[in-house]
């Protein structure tokens, strides 16, 4: 029988020994792609026959990009300063021109502010050689603020910390471009202040986006946003009165600086951290809560500010009304009708 079943003569021994086979094969395919299934549809599981815990596969893909993106560009940051540091002959009153006073208006160093104004000079003088219009790199940054945007959205940190940076250094290079070739204008001025708010906007909506579902830090966003324009907007109220008030905290190259490190740092973490890890956004969180805090602080000290120096112009100008007019006037002098309200287009 032996023999029989080994040498395949035995007609029965055949069919038994070709349907064990046709049963076998099925079922070891079945049981070496079923693993694969439960990982696709339980990701979060590991297999319970690992010998230990599961090490963090390598960034592959765009992971790879963004972490290239934040390495490449806090490295780029790091090599000014320490160049600008070690070889530049410093002029005396610094890079650029800045408003004498005596406390400390901003956040950034000025050694890093005239770092970045030092290694923007040789691009400022070629594009001033080839004729390049301001308005053009203004327009730039905003394409630049926009895709910053969309890859926020889509989650890739490092990628929208680069493109970030990229529209705030076309904002400082669209100014310094105009004053160089003479082009500087009123009108260039008021385009170069709302693509600023418009890439605030776009920076800081690409965020939202893609918190979209998270209530806490969907509120964190908002509140930097508000810091944000309520700065701005405290600014441009204060001209409109013709009220001088102090540069204060967080203003655009601050706000702009601290975001985009956070999302370079953001990127880098995500990356390189545990997959579905929360931990890599702890930076911009820290970045966000750190707007959020400190703009609209310095918002409100700037609309106090102002308030307090228009107070004692209007608690004067009733006295300084002839009383047989029936009316008095605005916070610009103007007349306006006794109890009614202000036509200033400056208040409100």
């Amino acid at each position: 029988m032996l023999a029989a079943s080994t040498t395949g003569n035995d007609p029965q021994s055949t069919a038994k020994w070709t349907e064990r086979f046709a049963t076998t094969v099925p079922f070891c395919l079945e049981r070496l792609a079923e693993p694969r299934r439960k990982q696709q549809k339980s990701p979060g599981i590991r297999g319970t026959h690992s010998a230990g815990p599961k090490r963090a596969e390598p960034p592959t893909g765009h992971t790879m990009l963004d972490t290239i993106l934040s390495i490449a560009l806090l490295a780029l940051v790091t090599i000014v300063r320490l160049a600008y540091s070690a070889r530049v002959p410093h002029p005396a009153g610094g890079w650029i021109r800045r408003p004498k006073s005596g406390k400390k208006a901003s956040l950034l160093g000025r050694s890093l502010v005239d770092a970045t104004y030092w290694a923007l000079t040789p691009i400022v003088r070629r594009l001033v050689a080839d004729e390049v219009p301001a308005n053009a790199i203004t327009g730039a940054s905003l394409v630049f603020g926009g895709a910053a945007a969309m890859a926020l959205a889509a989650g890739h940190f490092g990628i929208g910390a680069w493109l970030g940076a990229s529209a705030g250094l076309c904002d400082a290079l669209d100014g310094m471009v105009a004053r160089k070739s003479g082009t500087a204008s009123p009108a260039g001025e008021a385009l170069d202040a709302t693509a600023d708010r418009y890439n605030e906007f776009f920076f800081l909506t690409g965020l939202a986006l893609h918190f979209r579902s998270n209530a806490w830090m969907l509120a964190l966003i908002l509140l930097a946003l508000h810091g944000s324009f309520m700065v701005s907007f405290a600014k441009t109220k204060a001209q409109a009165l013709g009220v001088i008030v102090s540069r204060g905290w967080m203003r655009r190259p601050e706000r702009a600086t601290i975001l985009v490190l956070g999302a370079t740092l953001s990127g880098l973490a995500t990356a390189l951290g545990p997959p579905r890890s929360t931990a890599g956004l702890v930076p911009m969180i820290l970045a966000l809560l750190t707007v959020g805090v400190a703009a609209n602080v310095s918002a409100v000290r700037r609309l106090v500010s102002v308030v307090a120096q228009l107070t004692p112009k209007v608690a004067a100008l009733p006295s300084e009304s002839p009383p047989s007019s029936g009316r008095r006037s605005d916070a610009f002098g103007g007349p306006t009708a006794a109890g009614g309200p202000s036509l200033s287009p400056g208040v409100g």
